[in-house]
């Protein structure tokens, strides 16, 4: 059986809403930025997971199931019907089960329940915990020490009686003046001009199919598990898809690829193709003229299964966990 809090992470990313039969409605809940006396730091923009329960469900999860799994939709249907009616038993002997990534499930009072992990803060954002401050320590301290060494200098230069160790106290001492008053104008100058670090949210990708949602929203991924892939990442593709184009057709010198996502319309499949190339993922979408054929974006072109298989596991590790091989054998 599937893992249903993997399904509903996956989903979440590309869908406002993804709904469970018998158990309700899930959906993501943004939790603003905000001081945490606890841990003196400022936490970023992040989201946590919300149920509405006893709410109308809708088809996104068990098209996606039978996507996943190509199966039909009856037998997508039957899947989701059994893992919800095993997780049901769960709670009524357990008090409550556990959604991997999203929260603890419990019935209370006739109506599930979702307690949600701790808030996700959005990719690439972390807590600051020492803001930057600009003082005029430094600023206002340099004068007082150019002062006491023209007074030092002034005082060897009367004292010394010698005419040539009088030069030389005077070079020594002038050298001295020069050196201060550049690592002031230094120091100033790197005070002024040091970056405030600002924190920005980033969005993320995610391997999950996507459906049209309501008033064509566009698609805004956001993600805290996947990665752009190391330079150690290569693929036999050819040409560079990162310089080649955003569509391309089947290949029968290369004919395989690995399948990063699908998505029912190509509209939907091209921006998710750019986001990739974006953040430097070499993505691209499979040409395909099939009626109700799913758009697949693809990485790599390869001659043989056996050279996707080679890049297959890092890509699951570092883009996509459902990343699979197309044509499979």
């Amino acid at each position: 059986m599937f893992n249903l809090g993997q399904y509903l992470h996956q989903l979440l990313h590309t869908h406002k809403a993804v709904g469970v039969p018998g158990i309700g409605i899930f959906s993501k809940e943004r939790v603003v930025a905000r001081y945490d006396e606890q841990s003196q730091s400022y936490l970023p923009p992040s989201f946590r997971y919300v149920l509405q329960p006893h709410a109308p469900v809708d088809r996104i999860l068990i098209e996606e199931v039978a996507a996943r799994q190509r199966i039909t939709l009856d037998e997508a249907r039957d899947q989701v019907d059994t893992v919800v009616e095993q997780l049901q038993n769960d709670i009524t002997t357990q008090g409550e089960v556990q959604l991997d990534q999203v929260g603890y499930l419990k019935e209370t009072a006739g109506a599930y329940e979702l307690i949600a992990f701790d808030p996700i803060p959005y990719w690439g954002l972390t807590p600051v915990t020492h803001p930057v401050q600009v003082t005029e320590t430094t600023t206002a301290a340099t004068p007082a020490v150019i002062e006491e060494a023209l007074e030092v200098e002034n005082d060897l230069i009367d004292t010394a009686t010698p005419p040539q160790r009088n030069n030389l106290w005077f070079w020594m001492i002038a050298l001295f003046v020069i050196l201060g008053v550049a690592s002031f104008w230094y120091i100033r100058s790197r005070n002024q001009n040091a970056p405030v670090p600002s924190v920005a949210q980033a969005p993320i990708h995610d391997s999950a199919s996507t459906v049209a949602q309501q008033n064509n929203a566009a698609i805004v991924p956001d993600s805290t598990e996947q990665t752009k892939p190391s330079d150690s990442l290569t693929t036999d593709q050819t040409p560079s898809t990162a310089e080649a184009p955003l569509i391309q057709k089947y290949s029968k010198t290369h004919p395989y690829c690995i399948v990063l996502a699908s998505f029912k319309t190509i509209d939907f499949a091209i921006k998710q193709a750019e986001y990739f190339r974006s953040i430097g993922i070499p993505a691209y979408v499979l040409e395909s003229n099939m009626p109700n054929n799913r758009k697949k974006i693809c990485y790599g072109r390869y001659v043989t299964t056996e050279a996707a298989k080679a890049d297959l596991a890092k890509v699951r590790k570092e883009i996509s966990k459902e990343a699979y091989i197309y044509p499979s054998e």
